[in-house]
Formats: structure tokens, sequence, C-alpha cells
């Protein structure tokens, strides 16, 4: 069984353990890259699971995936953890949107700027144009960025003395924001 879905990595590691007596293997093989690289079939599988399994599914991944990561056990954890600080990344590009426009700053010029220095991220690539163009056509919902945030501090959560206080005030934010829920 592979399993592509965002849910948490409980049910994931249940499904495996319901049909492990069975004899069946469960591949954990979330996916990132967004609408467009679905489209264009260059998504990213973290992939986790028996080695063996995950490489007989190979087939299966290469029309929709131009990178394949074996990440052992934890793969709907990490891309839960890389979409929390993609989350946290968009955040700040959005104020520094915010902030540029307020300034009158040239933006095309700016996207140079910004691309070739420390600023620069996929979050930045991705969105600001659209931000500029104020283009919040969905490639990732904001309604499932903040479930996958919300299922990372769930994890982080149970991790003693672990304090994400960026990523838990970027949370607020988007939760405030939860009339846009189907935009960018």
């Amino acid at each position: 069984i592979i399993e592509m879905t965002s849910c948490s990595p409980e049910v994931v590691r249940e499904v495996a353990e319901y049909y492990a007596d069975r004899g069946v293997k469960v591949i954990d093989a979330p996916i990132t890259g967004a609408l467009p690289k679905a489209i264009d079939g260059t998504l990213t599988i973290m992939g986790a699971g028996d080695p063996e399994a995950f490489r007989a599914a190979e087939e299966v991944f290469a029309p929709i995936a131009e990178k394949l990561h074996q990440l052992g056990k934890e793969g709907k954890l990490i891309k839960a953890m890389t979409n929390l600080l993609g989350a946290i990344n968009l955040a700040a590009v959005g104020e520094f949107y915010r902030f540029a426009e307020a300034e009158g700053l040239d933006m095309a010029q700016l996207v140079e700027v910004v691309q070739a220095s420390a600023g620069g991220s996929t979050q930045f690539n991705r969105n600001f144009g659209k931000m500029v163009e104020d283009n919040y056509t969905p490639t990732f919902a904001l309604g499932l960025l903040r479930k996958d945030m919300g299922i990372a501090l769930d994890c982080a959560a149970r991790v003693e003395e672990l304090s994400l206080p960026l990523a838990q005030c970027a949370y607020e934010l988007y939760k405030k924001a939860a009339a846009f829920d189907r935009e960018d």
C-alpha cells in the first residue's frame, strides 16, 4: 500500500500495523511541490517504510516525481516539518512584500536582489510575484498549509522541552486568516 496523503504520522503507523500480520507492506510516501510540480510530474516524494518495498514502487512514482527520498520511518513527520518551515518562511515573505510595497520599491529589481541574497527561498520564488500581482490563486491552499502546520506542531508538542515560538506565532496568524483557506 502506498500511502500518499498528508495525514499524521500516527495514522500511517496504524495502517502499517494493521496490515503487518497480513504480509502487506505500507510505504509512507507524502509529496511536496504543490500544484505546478504535480502538473509537470516533478514532485518530490519523501518516502518511508521498507526499503525493498520502496524500491519496488519506484516505477509507480516515476511519472509523478523527479526526486525520491527514502527517509527510513518518518515520511509524514518530515513532510509536516518541511511544510512548517515553509509556512514560517511564507509569512516572512508576505511581511517583506508589504514592507517593500509601503516603501514604493521597484519590485522587479527587488526580485533580482533577493534571489541573490540571504533572503531568497523557494517560498519567495513561488509567491512574491503572485503577491505583487495580487494573485492568490491556490497552488497550495492556506487551509492545507495550516493543517500540515498543525500536524507538525502536534508532533513537536510530544517532544519534552521543545519550544517552537516562531512556528506557533505563524500558526496563530494563519488561523486568523481562515477566511482565505481556499487561496494561497
